[in-house]
């Protein structure tokens, strides 16, 4: 009995260890599972693609008068106190950000896409540009109730460093570890082999958890202009008995945002 006993916990033990990821490169064509609003702003487009065929578009493109469009999905059921979430993305904007042309992606909210706007007074956590001041400058804000602050400015003006044109793309990492300690990562090349660490802050104020959504803010002459590829969502847990120590796992992208699991 002792020896099944053993057996069983050997064979359960990877299971308590194994990393996560989910992920969506829209190869498919299908934005199934995402929420939008208001509705049919965005698809799956092959026009202009980030990568490979495909990519996430703000496809509302004559509008007639300005918007603020939304899409969101939820996000994995993870323990923010166990482990480090990250989150990636490439992004393409193909006109100067403004204060009423920009965008951010939050990373985590307690609000779906009808309610990551200002008057839907969201929590959580947001990446973006010229929410609060407009310097183009890449940009971590906490967001209360609707409210954004920024807690870490980045070195990277979105304009001059990563571009407007169809071939200017940026590529983003923003990991949480599980003492709430920020770390955003970025590349001006639009390659995750080639990013650069950005500064970290430590804020704990919101949860993990809830939805992962984007915003675009545009006038009637510039939409159309936002691209989105290659979102991902990794959780590694972290060793708590040696907190400077974490768990990583070998896991790798996959399409529609289905867990890849990964074993040590």
């Amino acid at each position: 009995m002792r020896k099944l006993g053993f057996i069983l916990l050997s064979l359960l033990y990877p299971m308590i260890i194994m990393g996560q990821t989910v992920s969506y490169n829209f190869e498919d064509g299908s934005l199934e599972g995402w929420m939008q609003f208001p509705e049919n702003r965005w698809e799956a487009l092959d026009t202009s693609p980030i990568n490979g065929s495909f990519s996430l578009q703000h496809n509302h493109c004559s509008p007639t008068e300005n918007g603020i469009d939304r899409i969101s999905v939820p996000l994995p059921a993870w323990d923010e106190n166990t482990g480090s979430i990250t989150w990636r993305f490439l992004l393409k904007h193909t006109y100067a950000p403004s204060s009423m042309n920009h965008w951010v992606v939050f990373l985590t909210s307690d609000v779906g896409a009808e309610g990551m706007i200002a008057a839907g007074n969201p929590n959580g956590y947001a990446i973006g540009v010229n929410l609060v001041s407009a310097n183009d400058i890449l940009t971590l804000y906490r967001v209360t109730n609707g409210s954004f602050t920024a807690i870490l400015s980045t070195a990277i003006n979105w304009e001059t460093d990563i571009g407007t044109t169809q071939s200017s793309v940026g590529a983003v990492e923003v990991e949480r570890k599980f003492d709430g300690t920020f770390i955003v990562r970025a590349s001006t090349e639009g390659s995750f082999a080639s990013l650069q660490p950005q500064g970290s802050v430590v804020d704990t104020e919101h949860e993990y958890g809830g939805y992962f959504g984007i915003y675009f803010r545009y006038t009637t002459n510039y939409a159309c202009r936002l691209f989105v590829d290659d979102i991902s969502f990794s959780y590694n847990p972290a060793n708590l008995n040696e907190p400077n120590a974490q768990v990583v796992a070998p896991t790798q992208q996959v399409e529609g945002g289905h867990y890849q699991f990964a074993v040590h």
